[in-house]
């Protein structure tokens, strides 16, 4: 009963990610003194009003900094905030509706008020939360039934998964969000994950900012009633790009420890906790994924999720019932 209070109430967290909406200085002359502005979509379709607008200096440099911890000139988020406007604007925002995307994943497009209502109906004494930008696979699954296992032996009685994919901008490279939530959908009706899990979509663009976004990640799952938060290793990390003007160049951008020590440590969490796995491996003695027994270590296969997707992408072949030996070369 008090956790259903809560989740009805909901709650307020410090937030690490600005949510800022750049503008051209074209654009802040044309507002000058007015005290009503419509704001709309790429269409052109009015979506909302926003009253009382106050523009801020957008101090590129700054938020970078405090963002990433690092500089890449290529990295995908840092070239498009330098490549926007000179000003921020903000203000009190009122939505004229329900913003609909067409696209024929607007039924996982729930509010905040829709998924409490939704946790509460379950009758769940725990929903943990998993955010994902990729398609799911083995190693991810894994995370999210041994969360479950992890909360059955804590004591909870009908702990309930909440998948929720990230909806927003990401980059060229990453999978298109309707495949993702297809893929989904068939990992859920296969049983790779429970057949009661609540997908959702988080709207949310993909910033790439390792341990300071992973802290977005998870409060902002926290005030729509996440009592868990699952993280493994390098969460919203990144590789670094191949551009000569940086002290490194290639491999990641974040020691893949630091998200999840930087997230269990981080204020704000109030009464979340978090589900913090290391790096979980294939293991060839029953083709699935875990962590490693380090007293056979040779069982244990390291492949990582980019591996399987590049994998993919050229076309290879599903192995027929285990991973040959020498899989890296064929």
């Amino acid at each position: 009963d008090d956790y259903s209070t809560k989740l009805q109430m909901g709650d307020r967290v410090d937030m690490s990610v600005p949510i800022v909406l750049p503008i051209t200085a074209a654009t802040k002359a044309l507002i000058g003194s007015q005290k009503t502005l419509t704001l709309v979509a790429p269409t052109g379709k009015p979506v909302a009003v926003l009253s009382n607008p106050e523009i801020y200096e957008n101090r590129k440099e700054e938020m970078i900094a405090r963002l990433f911890g690092g500089h890449d000139p290529d990295h995908p988020y840092i070239k498009v905030m330098m490549n926007s406007g000179p000003y921020l604007i903000g203000g009190e925002i009122e939505l004229l509706e329900r913003i609909k995307y067409n696209d024929g994943l607007d039924d996982f497009r729930l509010t905040p008020k829709e998924l409490r209502q939704k946790f509460i109906d379950s009758g769940t004494d725990a929903v943990y939360a998993f955010q994902t930008r990729n398609p799911t696979h083995a190693g991810h699954a894994f995370l999210m039934q041994d969360a479950g296992r992890q909360l059955k032996a804590m004591g909870y009685k009908k702990p309930l998964l909440w998948l929720t994919p990230l909806g927003g901008w990401t980059k060229s490279d990453d999978m298109p969000l309707d495949v993702r939530i297809r893929q989904h959908e068939v990992i859920i009706e296969e049983g790779m994950l429970p057949r009661d899990t609540v997908m959702a979509i988080w709207p949310s663009p993909m910033i790439y900012a390792g341990p300071t976004e992973v802290q977005w990640h998870c409060k902002s799952r926290r005030n729509v009633g996440a009592r868990f938060f699952i993280t493994g290793r390098d969460p919203a990390g990144i590789k670094r790009s191949k551009n000569k003007n940086q002290l490194t160049v290639g491999g990641d951008f974040y020691d893949g420890n630091h998200g999840r020590y930087v997230l269990q440590t981080s204020p704000g969490l109030g009464e979340m906790k978090i589900l913090s796995f290391s790096k979980v491996y294939y293991d060839r003695t029953d083709n699935k994924m875990k962590q490693p027994d380090k007293s056979r270590k040779s069982d244990f296969l390291s492949i990582s999720g980019s591996t399987m997707r590049a994998l993919a992408k050229k076309g290879a072949p599903p192995c027929p019932d285990h991973i040959p030996d020498n899989w890296e070369e064929t």
